[in-house]
């Protein structure tokens, strides 16, 4: 599910499409938000625990792991109703996603690394997001995620390359994209370099 549609998938569909990629890219890392959402909330962190019991390719530790630890694994992430896995200190607010105006989202996420590059370093993942859509606003433009990623993917490359260029040693913990192109990549890529 997310939110309230049903994605034609199980969790079991969505961890054999992982493991797949994950078993072809040894040195990647795929890191799960699992969300308990609707019915029978209380029992999903069990019913996940029993999936990935005996897993050794699943990390539900909460302590970070080091890149070392974490390559060719599926990295769980703690949200609040769901335990299991690396805390997660989220930057955004309710409805940050929403998006009316371009240059307000872009203030957003100026305001969203600066406190993302204040709170890494600790034992939590921090996570920030760059997407958003104006669908189901009542303002605005009504931007697909699309639409809005071919505005603000562009203006965040040449926001981040900034630490890149003058060697500023930036965290900015993970930052969620809709669509990101290769100039992008390489930028946060570039930025790990430091």
């Amino acid at each position: 599910m997310h939110w309230v549609v049903y994605q034609h998938k199980s969790f079991n569909e969505v961890l054999d499409t992982i493991r797949a990629f994950l078993s072809e890219f040894r040195s990647e890392a795929v890191l799960i938000r699992a969300k308990p959402d609707l019915f029978d909330k209380e029992n999903v962190e069990e019913l996940v625990g029993k999936m990935i019991s005996d897993d050794k390719d699943v990390w539900v530790k909460s302590d970070m792991p080091t890149m070392a630890e974490a390559r060719g694994k599926v990295i769980f992430i703690q949200k609040s109703s769901f335990k299991l896995g690396i805390p997660l200190l989220d930057t955004d607010s309710k409805g940050d996603y929403e998006v009316t105006h371009i240059a307000d989202k872009e203030n957003k996420i100026v305001k969203h690394l600066t406190q993302a590059s204040g709170d890494c370093g600790v034992d939590d993942i921090v996570l920030s997001y760059s997407s958003g859509t104006g669908i189901g606003t009542l303002l605005g433009m009504f931007p697909t995620p699309k639409k809005v990623a071919e505005k603000i993917n562009p203006w965040l490359d040449q926001y981040l390359r900034q630490f890149s260029s003058d060697h500023t040693r930036a965290c900015f913990g993970v930052i969620a994209m809709d669509f990101p192109g290769i100039d992008l990549i390489q930028t946060v890529i570039k930025l790990n370099d430091w």
